[in-house]
């Protein structure tokens, strides 16, 4: 509950201003200046109501002194007589607000609501701040790889730097997570990332989400718009897949790279920005420049600081730390409590390509967590998609005899029908239907089981 310190040496005022506001908030309160200064030195207070005219000590230089001891305390000034000159100074010294005599009772209380809503937001905010530099810190990446460790020197050494990166790698590879720990580390950390799917947005409307538009622009520009390199004004604008931008839009960008200035769409002025630009691509830059699809002059700007992330397929020591990551995370998110992966999932995941790379493995650990019943995650849990395409030659058994792929489908298959007549009373035709095969396969490879 925040605490509020009244000051006015008028006694009725203390007495009205203390009934209004102790049910909501803690109150203390005050008759001069001098006493004011004295209880915040010995106790923390959040907001002050300050009277500017007071016998002992003037109330801006009361409010003077506050904000010496604290910047942070919110003070709302309180005169018997407004003059333009005097809330000015006010204001150039701190104060919040500014109420005139005899003070509406729902102007104060609308006044301290703002105040009060303003320190939540901030609060909040530090605290957000900080778990973001948490989660995006190098030391938090998954990668154990000798190829993520070569990344993460990279991230390391560009991150203190203002220089543009260019990431390069397939889709799913991270390359977000990447840009948000470059921004996380650097000198820009405090200020907003803004990131921008090139790619997700229609060609007619690129240009006005990065630079923003005037009134009038176009047909449905109703309104004067912000775009997202205002919106990340000294911070860092990580642009997504930006081999998708139409030539235009990239004249304008190689602009904004050279003098830090654009206009918005349909207007004149000139708006001037220090931003960071990381950018990604998983297309071949130098192949779209030799196709004349993207400028040349623009590819040398954003291609100062390039960083590659291998796909998962080529880095495969991170695939068992990365699904265990997901798991713990799943695990909380759905209130599970999966222990783990058997030996032999493990070498599945190994096997398999991820086409899909990372962001397939964390959609493929969720559906696993959703579903699973027991304690651990067993080659029975598996699609039948994953098994069949995982491209292994072989898989370990128990540690012991090494099993050819097609076995351990035909294992699955078998323990999954098993199952699913387990489950039916050992009701063929019903146990058919549910498999989605004629009742006449079903008992031939009842047959072929043996059963």
């Amino acid at each position: 509950m925040p605490q509020i310190l009244i000051v006015d040496d008028e006694k009725n005022i203390l007495e009205a201003f203390k009934f209004l506001l102790q049910d909501k908030y803690k109150v203390l309160t005050s008759d001069s200046g001098k006493e004011a200064l004295k209880i915040i030195d010995e106790i923390e207070v959040d907001i002050v109501l300050l009277d500017i005219m007071m016998p002992d000590m003037d109330g801006l230089e009361v409010l003077e002194k506050i904000k010496e001891k604290d910047p942070s305390i919110e003070v709302v000034m309180i005169t018997a007589t407004k003059t333009v000159t005097t809330a000015v100074k006010a204001m150039k010294l701190g104060a919040v607000d500014y109420l005139v005599k005899p003070v509406d009772n729902d102007d104060i209380l609308l006044s301290i609501e703002r105040i009060v809503k303003k320190r939540t937001l901030e609060k909040e905010n530090i605290i957000l701040r900080s778990e973001i530099s948490s989660i995006y810190n190098i030391s938090n990446m998954i990668g154990v790889s000798a190829e993520m460790q070569e990344v993460f020197k990279t991230i390391e050494k560009v991150s203190g730097s203002n220089s543009t990166v260019l990431l390069c790698g397939e889709s799913g590879v991270g390359k977000e997570l990447v840009a948000r720990n470059i921004h996380s580390n650097s000198l820009r950390k405090d200020k907003s990332f803004v990131a921008v799917n090139c790619a997700a947005i229609p060609n007619e409307l690129v240009e006005s989400e990065l630079f923003g538009h005037e009134k009038g622009a176009f047909t449905s520009a109703n309104t004067a718009n912000i775009g997202k390199f205002e919106f990340a004004n000294e911070g860092t604008i990580f642009l997504d897949e930006a081999s998708s931008l139409s030539m235009n839009v990239q004249a304008k960008l190689l602009r904004v790279l050279q003098e830090r200035e654009f206009t918005r769409v349909g207007g004149n002025k000139i708006i001037k920005v220090d931003v960071r630009i990381i950018s990604s691509t998983n297309y071949d830059l130098q192949k779209a420049v030799q196709e004349k699809t993207f400028r040349e002059d623009l590819y040398y700007r954003l291609n100062v600081v390039p960083v590659n992330i291998p796909p998962l397929r080529e880095r495969k020591a991170d695939i068992a730390p990365l699904a265990t990551h997901f798991l713990k995370e799943f695990n909380l998110k759905l209130n599970k409590k999966i222990k783990g992966f058997s030996e032999e999932v493990l070498k599945v995941f190994t096997s398999y390509n991820w086409p899909g790379n990372i962001r397939e493995l964390k959609n493929l650990v969720e559906r696993l967590v959703v579903m699973a019943d027991s304690e651990l995650i067993e080659i029975l849990d598996l699609p039948l998609e994953l098994m069949t395409n995982s491209g292994a030659v072989g898989l370990m058994n128990n540690g012991k005899e090494l099993r050819l792929l097609k076995d351990i489908v035909d294992d699955v298959e078998r323990e999954y029908i098993f199952k699913c007549l387990k489950k039916n009373n050992y009701n063929q035709t019903k146990t058919a239907k549910e498999l989605g095969i004629h009742r006449n396969t079903l008992i031939n490879k009842m047959k072929e089981d043996g059963a």
